[in-house]
């Protein structure tokens, strides 16, 4: 029946089931065997598709499980050594600038808001030189009712549960010491504590390989844990 669902293999048996889609569609990849060795293969040219789901989608997409693992823990060992830690710090807090980035109504009422300031100090300094109170009170009164509204947008912003708080340096660098433990043993995990290791690294990859020529690349992402989110 086209809709029997794939029983779930046993724990293990694919280290990197759940972890790893195609570059080219999206979709998982799903573990399969042969010859004894796991191995994962693109939903995309399962014998139940007509044709290839995207244009130019290689008809064989099967990579095997040992090729991945080695890229991929060489990649891991890597970004915490000594060596690399500092880049990889950069890396992360660079690329957590645009995700953390307020939205631009807000960052334009923060601009308007400073101006509005500015032209109330001006107002202040005028009165104080001389100018009759009468005659700039009405654009007080609309310079201020318009910075209580802006202040009302910043505030309701700042409060915001779902909007990520920007990471800071020592929170990428305690993620990173506490992946790093994680790393270092994977030379002696087994399939299983591997597997869960990769998942507490918060491991996603994504497979491609070019028909044409055969060349293949790996593209790995880490989302290490932190206080209220995700790195």
């Amino acid at each position: 029946s086209s809709d029997q669902v794939r029983p779930r293999s046993e724990p293990g048996k694919y280290v990197l089931a759940g972890s790893i889609r195609c570059q080219l569609c999206g979709k998982a990849m799903f573990g399969a065997t042969a010859k004894n060795k796991p191995y994962y293969r693109c939903t995309a040219t399962r014998p139940d598709y007509a044709a290839p789901s995207v244009p130019g989608h290689p008809p064989t997409y099967t990579v095997r499980e040992e090729r991945i693992l080695a890229a991929v823990d060489t990649w891991l060992t890597e970004l915490v050594d000594d060596e690399h830690l500092d880049a990889t710090v950069a890396s992360i807090l660079a690329a957590d600038q645009p995700v953390s980035a307020e939205p631009p109504a807000v960052s334009q009422a923060r601009r308007r808001q400073k101006k509005l300031t500015t032209e109330l100090d001006r107002l202040v300094a005028a009165i104080r030189a001389g100018m009759d109170p009468a005659l700039a009170a009405p654009e007080t009164r609309k310079i201020q009712a318009e910075l209580a509204q802006l202040a009302t947008v910043i505030k309701t912003s700042d409060r915001d549960p779902d909007r990520p708080a920007p990471l800071t340096e020592p929170e990428v660098r305690a993620a990173i010491t506490e992946a790093g433990g994680l790393i270092r043993l994977l030379d002696t995990a087994g399939r299983t504590d591997r597997a869960e290791m990769y998942r507490a690294l918060g491991l996603t990859l994504r497979y491609e390989k070019t028909a044409a020529t055969g060349q293949e690349r790996v593209h790995a992402r880490l989302q290490l844990k932190r206080s209220g989110g995700r790195i």
